[in-house]
This record gives structure tokens, sequence and C-alpha cells, in this order.
């Protein structure tokens, strides 16, 4: 007599990709979701910023944006410093002139 036997597979747990690019990102263990509880902390992430979520690329370009901004911020202040200070030698010229 034969008998069916059946065995159920689980199904594979897929590798975390970005959310903006279709990339899967390295060094982060593929497992499901009650699998994926169960990892250490390092097999979930990597050590660095927004390491579970972003490439080591996306997030250089996030930083460097970030400071970059704040940079031209820094630039458009001191422009406007030098601006107001020619507008106040300016008007101090002109009064001095109508002595």
């Amino acid at each position: 007599r034969s008998v069916a036997i059946v065995a159920w597979l689980a199904a594979r747990g897929n590798a975390a990709e970005q959310p903006f690019r279709a990339q899967k990102l390295w060094g982060i263990t593929p497992a499901r979701p009650y699998a994926n509880r169960r990892l250490t902390k390092s097999q979930r992430t990597v050590n660095r910023t927004y390491g579970g979520s972003r490439c080591h690329a996306c997030t250089r370009n996030r930083i460097l944006r970030a400071f970059l901004v704040e940079e031209q911020k820094i630039v458009k202040q001191v422009l406007l410093e030098k601006q107001r200070a020619a507008k106040k030698e300016a008007k101090a010229q002109k009064k001095g002139g109508k002595k």
C-alpha cells in the first residue's frame, strides 16, 4: 500500500529593499517576519545611519545634501550681511555729503 506524504515548505523570506529604488540591501539577512523577530540585531540591520532602510550610497548622498543645504544658508546669510553693511555705508556717505 502506498501513502502520499506531503511536506509543507515555509515561504522563503525576501531580502530587504530600499523604498525608492528596487535595490536589495547588503548585510541584512532575508527572513520571514516571525523569523526576522528572532534574529539578532546585527543580522537585521547594518551599523550605520539609516542602516536597515537605505544603501550606503543613498546615506552618503543624503548626508552630503543636508550639509550643502546648511552651507548654502550660511552663505546666504553672509551675503545678506554684506548687502546691509554696504547700504548702511552708502547712507552714511550720503548724510556726510550733505553737510
